[in-house]
């Protein structure tokens, strides 16, 4: 087997991109060395923030403790990455028109235009989508070099240049009634 031929399966940073959010001075310093430190409890491929043993979905005390971090600190720096865009979460929007906001366990992921665990060109087709109709970054005026794109009835994306992400999104863009 070749060398070239082996895909890593611990995380990756996405350098190009790390960089255009440093340029727009888009993450504090404590937010970049929480998500470097988060980068232990990505799941391979799925980039769920898990506990590494069990597997199960980390809360915010859970990362505390396994990351020796202050629990309040912890839960900031994690809300402001969602609001970010830097992690994203998967709620359920009936408990919150219930309890206006999540009461049960709520899955975090980083977000893999960032940070991911696995082989690049297998990202999860689930992850893909979240990234996709949440994208906060883009819709923030942060253009990342690295975009992630899921073709339709795919089960796995991949990280496309910015170029080729703008093209793909072109063509899926619905047809007016008046176009050719």
């Amino acid at each position: 087997m070749k060398m070239s031929n082996i895909k890593p399966l611990f995380p990756r940073i996405n350098g190009e991109n790390v960089y255009v959010l440093t340029q727009a001075e888009y993450l504090t310093g404590a937010e970049k060395a929480l998500i470097f430190d988060l980068q232990y409890l990505c799941g391979v491929g799925s980039n769920a923030l898990a506990n590494p043993e069990t597997g199960q979905y980390m809360t915010i005390g859970g990362m505390a403790r396994e990351l020796k971090r202050d629990r309040i600190s912890v839960s900031k720096l994690v809300t402001s990455l969602l609001r970010k865009g830097i992690i994203l979460q998967i709620i359920n929007r009936q408990e919150i028109e219930k309890y206006g906001r999540p009461v049960t366990e709520r899955p975090l992921f980083l977000n893999p235009e960032i940070v991911f665990r696995g082989d690049p060109e297998r990202i999860s087709g689930n992850l893909c989508r979240l990234v996709l109709e949440n994208d906060v970054l883009e819709n923030s005026g942060i253009l990342l070099e690295k975009k992630v794109w899921i073709e339709p009835k795919e089960q796995f994306g991949r990280l496309y240049s910015r170029q080729a992400y703008l093209e793909k999104k072109r063509r899926s863009a619905p047809k007016g009634r008046n176009s050719k």
